[in-house]
């Protein structure tokens, strides 16, 4: 057997090409360390690798799991947060915030029902004219003369309203109510072209005559002449005007007087509200 040559200093310090590859994936296993965390499982399998003899195959990790924060849909009704299921085959869906559908409105312009035009004690001419005045947005309304309803209209977005009516000559009382309700503002009087004067010196049948402004209360149109609270047909508005069909029939302390209104309403009212010339 043939003896090995003594080695020599040089032999010890000599690098093979495999060294210089183990050199490389050191390098880069190092760097991908510090990228991903020493706890994951793909740094994990790295330090792993590196503990392999050259030439073995290093696993490969496919996919670093990371915790996934479902998108959560706040309610209107309750105040905990549900997360929401995600397809596995879809992409992701942006949160999404459901509104409550009890918003707080924004503040309505108007309110107040009010008659801004034509003025109190107004002369006009015959024909059609306009109507106007202010009342809480969206508000269904109705326009009278007397009790009669002459138009209908609604509150605008900016808080007005306005009706196009035509008035007969003579003295118009207009008011205005919300539709399907019996109570309706203090009216406006106006005059209508020629008006003619009433030739009756008292109450008598066959003569026009207004529901006193005197104590501002609505007049009650009954059934028959007595108080009672199953005769009432309806509160008469200040100054709504009414013809006297008979009467005087003296009950319970009043002269009750059997009327027709300009609506066409018939009833008893008490004579002591009546007056012979709009107030």
């Amino acid at each position: 057997m043939n003896p090995q040559p003594p080695s020599t200093p040089s032999d010890k310090r000599r690098w093979h090409g495999y060294d210089w590859i183990k050199l490389a994936v050191a390098g880069v296993l190092a760097v991908l360390l510090i990228r991903v965390g020493l706890g994951g499982p793909a740094a994990q399998s790295m330090v792993r690798a590196r503990s392999l003899p050259v030439g073995t195959d290093i696993p490969v990790v496919s996919s670093v799991e990371m915790p996934t924060a479902a998108p959560t849909v706040f309610s209107a009704a309750t105040s905990s947060a549900k997360p929401t299921a995600l397809s596995a085959g879809a992409p992701s869906a942006q949160p999404s915030v459901a509104l409550s559908a009890s918003l707080t409105s924004p503040p309505q312009k108007g309110g107040q029902l009010t008659i801004g035009a034509p003025a109190e004690g107004a002369r006009l001419a015959s024909g059609k004219m306009s109507v106007s005045g202010t009342g809480r947005l969206g508000a269904r309304l109705e326009v009278l003369n007397s009790d009669q309803v002459i138009a209908e209209t609604t509150v605008g977005a900016d808080g007005t309203w306005s009706a196009a009516v035509e008035l007969p000559a003579g003295t118009a009382v207009i008011s205005v109510r919300v539709k399907g309700t019996d109570e309706s503002i203090l009216p406006v009087r106006v005059m209508v072209g020629s008006v003619q004067e009433n030739f009756c010196t008292s109450l008598a049948v066959g003569c026009q005559v207004w529901v006193a402004r005197a104590g501002g209360l609505r007049l009650r149109l009954r059934s028959s002449s007595a108080i009672r609270d199953d005769n009432l047909i309806s509160r008469l508005p200040i100054s709504a005007q009414m013809e006297l069909l008979e009467g005087p029939n003296p009950a319970g302390g009043h002269a009750w007087w059997r009327v027709r209104t300009l609506g066409g309403q018939e009833g008893w009212a008490a004579g002591e509200n009546l007056v012979l010339q709009p107030d």
